[in-house]
């Protein structure tokens, strides 16, 4: 599920614009309100967000974004944090990399201890 904007994702965390506008302040615990409701409302054994947030435009069309990501296991929330730069088509397929590389990591360690 893709929730690209505050219109789409105060919903599905069923908060009134005040309590999303407190949560957002913090990032990580967007993105980890965020992973931890896909898990619940899906019922599945991961939940998997990834929250942006522009922090400088840099030039023609490029930006900086933070970018938080957030993976809700059985034991817990894993999270990761990177700056990226450039255009946001750019910024957005590098995003999804790193949080699907996130997922494969996790797969990976469990696998292995299995």
């Amino acid at each position: 599920m893709v929730l690209p904007s505050e219109a789409s994702q105060r919903p599905f965390l069923n908060l009134s614009s005040k309590e999303f506008n407190f949560l957002k302040k913090d990032s990580k615990r967007v993105s980890n309100a965020l992973a931890q409701k896909a898990r619940d409302e899906y019922k599945t054994d991961l939940g998997l967000a990834m929250f942006g947030k522009i922090t400088e435009k840099q030039g023609e069309g490029e930006y900086r974004i933070e970018t938080y990501y957030s993976l809700s296991t059985p034991s817990g929330i894993e999270n990761h944090e990177y700056t990226l730069g450039g255009e946001l088509w750019m910024v957005r397929e590098r995003a999804a990399i790193i949080a699907l590389d996130m997922v494969r990591k996790y797969l990976l360690i469990k696998t292995q201890g299995a």
